[in-house]
């Protein structure tokens, strides 16, 4: 709703805030990429939905499959 509102930058903050908190919520993510996408800054946005994507995938794997987060190449779904 702040995203409508011209409060962006709030928005994005706000969202920063809670994804520290929850960095595993995909929903979150979402809702990220969505504020980044109605801000017209498509590449971050392309990027956040890109990293919910593998959240869910990571989420469906059997747990012996999952690559561990150390593991993912630096930037890989928020990787160092």
């Amino acid at each position: 709703a702040l995203a409508r509102t011209g409060r962006g930058s709030r928005a994005v903050e706000a969202i920063e805030r809670a994804m520290l908190l929850r960095p595993e919520s995909v929903a979150l993510r979402r809702r990220y990429a969505d504020t980044l996408s109605l801000l017209g800054r498509s590449a971050e946005a392309e990027r956040n939905y890109r990293i919910a994507l593998e959240m869910i995938e990571r989420a469906k794997a059997p747990a012996a499959l999952r690559v561990p987060q150390v593991l993912l190449p630096a930037g890989a779904a928020g990787g160092p």
